[in-house]
């Protein structure tokens, strides 16, 4: 082969590595989202949203923010994210289960 067209495929070879990385590693998910079921309580309205407490069936109780209201002691799953000191789990998404 000659010269210019080794330096075709490396540079072919080098794009399509970083850009199917880029796309891996951005691929519109987050994997970070944590799913718990439980119960909600102690709802409260703010400015932005709402605040409420939650437990799931380990006991384990979390303070949490939603822009949507849930319903005061129903059963939910809800996905989201910590906050980044791990005070606040911030609900993406909610399903009442009962």
């Amino acid at each position: 082969m000659n010269k210019n067209h080794d330096k075709y495929l490396l540079i072919c070879g080098f794009s399509f590595i970083i850009i199917f990385s880029f796309a891996f590693m951005y691929n519109g998910t987050d994997s970070d989202d944590e799913d718990i079921i439980g119960v909600v309580t102690s709802i409260s309205k703010t400015d932005s949203g709402f605040l409420f407490d939650f437990e799931d069936y380990s006991g384990k109780q979390y303070h949490c923010f939603s822009k949507i209201e849930l319903n005061n002691n129903s059963i939910y799953n809800i996905s989201g994210n910590y906050s980044k000191d791990g005070s606040i789990f911030f609900v993406e998404q909610s399903t009442i289960i009962r």
